[in-house]
Formats: C-alpha cells, structure tokens, sequence
C-alpha cells in the first residue's frame, strides 16, 4: 500500500521497491510506483516473493528486473499492471534457459506507449509471445490498462479496464501521505 515515485540515483539503485541480499517469502501488494530512474521494481535475491496487484510504470532501464540467478523460485508475479514506454517490461542478464525456474507469472497485464511491450534477455529482445512460449504468462494479456490520465499520473482505471478481468483490484491512494491529525486514524 505505497506510492514511490520520482526515485533517481547519481550512480546506483533507483528503484522504487527492491527486495534485497536474500528477502525471502514477502508479500509485495497494492502498491503504485512509477518514474523511477533504473526500475520500479527489482529484486537482487531472494525466494517466494509474491508481488501482486501493483501497478509499475516507466523505468529508464527497463520496468521491472530481478537480477541474481538462483536455482529456485524467487518471484511469484500475479495480477500487476506493467507499462512502459520502449524499455523491457522485464530485464534480465540470463539466457531464457537459465531464466526458467526463477519466476512464475500469470494473470499479468501489459502495455507499452510506444508500440508493443518487450522482455529482454541476455541483451536480446523477446515478444510478448515468445515469453509466453518460455511458460510465462499463459493468461496474461497486452492491453491498454485504461488509466483516467497516464501522462497526468493518475492510475485511476476505467470501469471497462481489462485489468478487472484478470482479477486486478482498483488501488486507492487518496489517503496515502502526510495527513493533518484530524484525518489521521487511531
């Protein structure tokens, strides 16, 4: 239940959630961050971290990243927006061989402003199509997520978002923040 934006670096980290040094068995839900320099999300290392109806936008390098190669599932990604505008949704320094066992994902939704969303692997760029073929994201889809204003950051979705029939569930960050006492739960 956060909302990280504008996050830079001078020469490391820029990341709006980063799961480190072995985080293990987190719930990372309900969270909307965007504008971060290098990823809104990236995890070094760890192992089933479930990372779940959130809504990620724009990185410089790519949108999310999870960095380490580990011989078990680290990632457990279900029901999260992902846009971006040309750089990977995913990154990754691994072959697709060495990729398969570290992440599941499902029930995902993908966008990119400048055309159709890509993955990155070993310095190469996959489809949305061949990541599925590597078993990811069967019933996940590449749409419009219907933001009320993508360019004004308001993540506000329409009633008709494909978001919804994936299960996504609206997050509300009207209370997020500095509020005055008087408003402040007890």
């Amino acid at each position: 239940n956060n909302l990280i934006y504008n996050v830079t670096s001078a020469h490391y980290a820029g990341w709006c959630i980063y799961p480190d040094e072995g985080s293990s068995h987190l719930l990372i839900e309900n969270n909307v961050c965007y504008d971060a320099d290098r990823q809104p999300f990236h995890q070094h290392y760890g192992r089933a971290n479930v990372v779940r109806n959130n809504i990620w936008v724009f990185g410089g390098e790519s949108v999310g990243i999870y960095s380490r190669n580990e011989p078990h599932d680290g990632l457990i990604w279900l029901r999260n927006i992902m846009v971006s505008k040309g750089e990977p949704i995913f990154k990754s320094g691994f072959a697709p061989e060495q990729e398969a066992h570290r992440m599941m994902a499902d029930g995902n939704l993908y966008f990119d402003t400048t055309g159709k969303p890509h993955f990155s692997m070993a310095g190469k760029k996959y489809s949305f199509k061949q990541w599925q073929a590597l078993g990811r994201d069967p019933h996940s889809i590449v749409a419009d997520p219907k933001f009320k204003n993508l360019a004004g950051r308001d993540f506000t979705l329409a009633r008709n978002s494909p978001a919804f029939k994936l299960g996504f569930k609206p997050i509300d960050v009207s209370t997020v923040g500095p509020r005055p006492p008087s408003k402040r739960g007890r």
